[in-house]
């Protein structure tokens, strides 16, 4: 593979340590790769998974099928939160502080793709809305505890954000698939790429799994698989844009 790195090997039964005390919350993780990482991390019996979420009923469903996997143990959560509306991040990140007292892993997993044309809660076109503005209101609220965390004795947090689900490249999972339903050229478009170029869920969550717990993870650095560095698109690599996104976002998000 093309980069500025070789691809590197991680195997998350053996190469993810114990994770016992930890406390981990990752969005969108009723199916695909955010259920993956969950079933995953799961096995090396962290204190708390938070599984941020929309929908109760898809939630308890992931869930049980998680814990058949897994350690009884583990402590998984339903956490309320719908990314396209700041009320709903609010309430959530305000329920997830009042319940847990760290947060050592936070997972961006959530997003939506090939949507119908609309805008969020709070007037923003709802795929940038959700998968971005969403995330960024999340982390803010979540700094403080992720802050306080990392002060604590051999802590080493972490926030990893998928920006897509895998690039260069597909993951089969549902990522598009209501959109496609209403369309015969989609459908047949996005079952072309997923048999030809894609891979399967759980070989597609490696690589939020290991940024979330290798051991060379370098802060700030967009990777593929597996922690291959020194690709993406020039607009993402436009420190001068980012910063102007930046700024923009914040001001956005300033009164919560």
């Amino acid at each position: 593979m093309c980069g500025g790195s070789t691809s590197i090997k991680f195997n998350p039964d053996t190469d993810i340590p114990a994770l016992t005390g930890k406390v981990i919350l990752v969005t969108g993780g009723t199916n695909g790769l955010g259920k993956e990482s969950i079933l995953q991390l799961a096995k090396h019996e962290p204190a708390e998974i938070w599984m941020g979420a929309r929908n109760a009923e898809k939630v308890q469903t992931a869930i049980n099928d998680i814990q058949e996997s897994v350690p009884k143990s583990v402590s998984i959560k339903f956490l309320h939160i719908d990314l396209g509306s700041f009320a709903s991040i609010s309430e959530a990140a305000t329920v997830f502080k009042k319940h847990s007292l760290r947060l050592d892993i936070l997972m961006l997993n959530a997003g939506i793709m090939i949507t119908p044309a609309g805008l969020t809660e709070d007037g923003y076109e709802i795929q940038f809305g959700t998968n971005h503005m969403g995330h960024a209101l999340l982390t803010k609220l979540l700094l403080p505890i992720l802050s306080s965390t990392a002060a604590l004795p051999d802590s080493d947090v972490r926030v990893v954000i998928k920006a897509v689900s895998v690039h260069p490249g597909m993951v089969k999972t549902n990522l598009g698939n209501e959109s496609a339903s209403k369309s015969l050229l989609l459908r047949t478009a996005l079952n072309v790429a997923r048999a030809v170029v894609g891979v399967d869920v759980a070989t597609g969550a490696i690589t939020q799994l290991w940024a979330a717990m290798g051991k060379d993870v370098k802060a700030g650095e967009y990777y593929e698989p597996i922690g291959v560095t020194g690709r993406g698109s020039e607009w993402a690599a436009d420190e001068e844009l980012g910063d102007k996104l930046w700024e923009w976002t914040q001001n956005q998000i300033e009164g919560y």
